[in-house]
């Protein structure tokens, strides 16, 4: 997650970021929902610059659904301060008591644009001028290693966080506007299981990967001593197995750290790729941090495609990135020019860290 501020509000947001939607919102004042109980929320006396145009609004994700009305206001963040809609959520489902964030950043394609028809956060910083591209870059930190340096890059890559060039891979062309790459295979160690023509979802809001049982099952079945009942899979929690994907014709591990997780009452651990078809089609996947903390991701709007760099040693705080166009007068973008932010990680919840 990224801490933000909202229009001419002292207070600090925490907002998921979240590259399967493209709708921002934050939980209102007025909402009467437990969660929002919880959380810190927003409305018209917390800013003096929000306008509400009260259209209904609402929005439904794999788990939970939030709906509320239509505003717009300067979203403060990376000491940019764009002027977006940023819903306010009245009514939130109760799977957001749990979870730590008080809304929810849009990352999504230009197709995800939601019926409301606002520009989300990269068209408008791309527009005013405030980056040099659009597109965003995003570094995850991993709780097990007790680093909290996660980063989003806003208008360029950070090549401090990879070795060597970029592995671009264009987007499957689709209606739903996913950030969705051709995956070539996956495997266990040096054993692939050829499954053919699948797809990758590559979501930030999302702490898991899932797949069709089917082909979750065929990838279990390279870890010595896996296990399931239906959808979940329990591994040795000794295992040294690294899973693999094949993204345009490069090999990623994914570390033990991300894909096994905690341990169950029976001395096995259970699995972090779950046996679940997401998606209408059998062929498509949805990996969330689980392989995202392995890599450093690149969603690049202007050429339709993602990129991804393997992390190596060589130092993380790198340079700023730089805007090639001062900021409009009257916009906060300490001074023109900074246009990324860092990320802690000492609170986990759907792939995403807390600023």
């Amino acid at each position: 997650m990224v801490a933000v501020k909202i229009g001419s509000s002292d207070k600090e947001y925490h907002f998921v970021l979240d590259s399967a939607s493209s709708s921002t919102w934050v939980m209102a004042d007025d909402c009467e929902a437990e969660p929002c109980s919880l959380h810190t929320t927003f409305g018209p006396d917390d800013s003096d610059s929000l306008k509400v145009d009260g259209t209904p609004w609402s929005v439904t994700y794999g788990s939970g659904t939030a709906s509320g009305i239509t505003a717009t206001d300067t979203l403060r963040i990376a000491g940019l301060s764009p002027t977006l809609s940023i819903n306010l959520a009245t009514n939130v489902s109760t799977e957001f008591r749990t979870q730590p964030f008080d809304g929810l950043l849009g990352l999504g394609r230009d197709e995800t644009l939601t019926s409301d028809s606002s520009p989300q956060l990269l068209t408008v910083l791309a527009a005013s001028k405030l980056i040099p591209a659009k597109l965003y870059g995003i570094h995850f930190s991993r709780h097990a290693d007790g680093v909290h340096d996660g980063e989003l890059n806003l208008g360029a890559p950070n090549p401090a966080r990879y070795d060597g060039e970029l592995n671009y891979i264009p987007c499957v062309a689709e209606t739903a506007g996913f950030w969705e790459v051709a995956l070539d295979d996956a495997g266990v160690g040096a054993s692939l299981v050829n499954f053919g023509p699948r797809t990758a979802i590559m979501d930030t809001g999302t702490s898991f990967i899932m797949m069709p049982l089917a082909d979750a099952s065929a990838l279990h079945d390279l870890v010595r001593g896996s296990t399931n009942s239906g959808e979940t899979f329990e591994v040795p929690c000794d295992t040294a197995a690294e899973i693999q994907f094949v993204l345009g014709g490069t090999t990623y591990g994914i570390s033990t750290k991300d894909w096994v997780g905690g341990p169950l009452a029976n001395g096995m651990c259970k699995s972090n790729v779950i046996g679940r078809q997401a998606f209408t089609a059998d062929t498509q996947w949805l990996v969330g941090d689980v392989f995202l903390k392995n890599v450093y991701a690149v969603y690049d709007y202007e050429e339709n495609r993602m990129g991804f760099g393997t992390k190596g040693g060589k130092g993380v705080e790198g340079e700023q990135v730089q805007s090639s166009v001062a900021a409009p007068s009257g916009t906060a973008t300490a001074g023109g020019k900074s246009t990324f932010c860092y990320m802690h990680s000492f609170i986990r919840s759907r792939g995403c860290s807390v600023c």
